[in-house]
């Protein structure tokens, strides 16, 4: 499982300007650059922090999405639901401050596996004093966690989430 900070000015460059590496699928903005949606991407990251997970075990979707054949309708809403259930329990905590939301949660298929986004409003700012970030995507079934030093995400001489 990858936890990448899809909305990052550098890994939106690099997803953008990579080739056609399978491992560059795990990033929505690649997705999103190469179904032509470049520019909506970008104003989606203008919004919101993306916060994207690669690798998402499928097994642990429920039997409806696995069952579902890719793409129907029933498939559709099944993603949909599990999206609206890891809305509930991801966050990104900072310390000293109140955990961030998310306002959606996208869970796409990606092979055998899910590739899940979490969209963060911007609502709320992340700067350098926050030095650290960790995303949390928890329930019954699985415990993701990351850790973000921001100090360590600048890039052009800045933060660019």
């Amino acid at each position: 499982i990858i936890v990448r900070w899809d909305g990052a000015a550098s890994i939106r460059e690099a997803c953008a300007a990579g080739g056609m590496e399978r491992y560059l699928f795990s990033c929505y903005s690649k997705l999103m650059y190469l179904s032509g949606q470049s520019k909506e991407f970008s104003e989606l990251a203008d919004s919101y922090y993306v916060v994207g997970i690669s690798n998402f075990p499928e097994i642990l979707a429920p039997a409806r999405v696995r069952n579902a054949p890719q793409h129907s309708a029933a498939a559709n809403t099944a993603l949909e639901s599990m999206g609206q259930h890891l809305q509930r329990v991801t966050s990104i905590g900072r310390k000293g401050k109140g955990p961030l939301k998310p306002a959606k949660v996208l869970v796409l298929p990606a092979g055998q596996n899910l590739l899940v986004i979490a969209f963060f409003p911007r609502t709320a700012s992340i700067t350098l004093e926050d030095r650290n970030l960790s995303f949390r995507l928890a329930d019954d079934t699985i415990e993701i966690e990351a850790r973000f030093d921001l100090r360590k995400m600048l890039y052009k001489g800045a933060l660019t989430l």
